[in-house]
This record gives C-alpha cells, structure tokens and sequence, in this order.
C-alpha cells in the first residue's frame, strides 16, 4: 500500500498508540512496517510514526 504522505494534517501515532487504537499486536505493526504493508515516518533509526489511515485502509481491505 502506497499513500502519500506528503501535506497531511493527520496527527502522527507511536506503535503503541496503534496497538491499542487497533487492538493489533506492536510485533504485527513491526512486521508490517518490514514488508511494505504500511509506510511508516521515520525519526532516526528506531522512532517510526504512523498515520491512523494506513491502518483503517489496510484492516478495511483484509476483512473485505
């Protein structure tokens, strides 16, 4: 899944608000992350973001 996340007012999320926020596990996010399913914001090596969109797409299209 490619999204553009270029000019988006959509407030970033940590993996542990996700986690909770989409009640999925942070090695599953971690996992996700690795293989391209989701595109996450990176802040130096270890701090990711992400955007609550990606997720809701991407839960929204596996349980269609």
């Amino acid at each position: 899944m490619k999204n553009n996340t270029s000019n988006r007012k959509e407030r970033l999320l940590t993996t542990a608000e996700v986690s909770e926020m989409f009640n999925i596990k942070k090695s599953t996010i971690y996992q996700w992350s690795h293989t391209g399913y989701i595109i996450p914001i990176k802040f130096g090596k270890k701090m990711n973001r992400y955007y609550a969109s990606q997720f809701e797409a991407l839960l929204k299209t596996q349980n269609s």
